[in-house]
């Protein structure tokens, strides 16, 4: 849903889909929310544009722009240009956080299943034993982060570079070591069912 929408074709019959302002997607594995978005035929790419937020299960992704790549009529692949940013909303309700200058994502069977963090990389990750328990709190700052997500969850956070690093206990967080600089929380603007688009 937007505020207008255009569709044209070239002489080849390649299609062109722009949908501007207040732009509001709902898919039942992904929801979204824009300026404005493209949608090319030519390489299946929807670009959003102007504080986009995409959310899939327990995470949110944003950035600058984002680009959504689909096969066969699925999600395949992701790429957040610029303040790239995930959330992944933990079982508590607290926030493991990435953070980078971009970010290249990949889909398996309509879920996202992993996603490297190029560049300024940071993170807050609620660290657990296999058991579930909290051990802590890791801050770590790195350049480039490797994310596996298994069950629409960050799962494993690799990290690649140079990695600096602090695991605080439960208890002994230090004041803002808890939220990365750039954190927004947009959950509330999820449009939760198709007539959401509307809102």
């Amino acid at each position: 849903h937007g505020d207008s929408i255009h569709y044209s074709t070239d002489s080849l019959g390649q299609g062109l889909l722009q949908v501007f302002h207040r732009v509001r997607i709902f898919r039942s594995d992904m929801q979204g929310v824009c300026d404005s978005l493209t949608y090319s035929t030519i390489d299946s790419t929807f670009r959003l544009f102007e504080d986009p937020a995409l959310w899939s299960e327990k995470s949110q992704m944003t950035g600058d722009t984002i680009h959504l790549e689909m096969r066969n009529q699925k999600m395949d692949s992701l790429k957040i240009i610029g303040n790239a940013f995930v959330l992944s909303l933990d079982t508590l309700d607290r926030f493991n956080q990435v953070r980078g200058k971009r970010m290249k994502g990949n889909f398996k069977n309509g879920e996202l299943w992993n996603m490297h963090s190029y560049g300024n990389g940071q993170t807050v990750y609620y660290a657990k034993e296999e058991d579930g328990d909290y051990i802590g709190v890791n801050r770590t700052d790195c350049s480039n982060i490797k994310m596996q997500f298994r069950n629409n969850e960050i799962h494993r956070v690799t990290f690649l570079i140079k990695p600096t690093s602090n695991l605080y206990p439960m208890d002994a967080v230090p004041d803002g070591e808890e939220r990365i600089t750039g954190f927004n929380d947009r959950f509330k603007e999820r449009p939760l069912n198709k007539l959401a688009v509307f809102d």
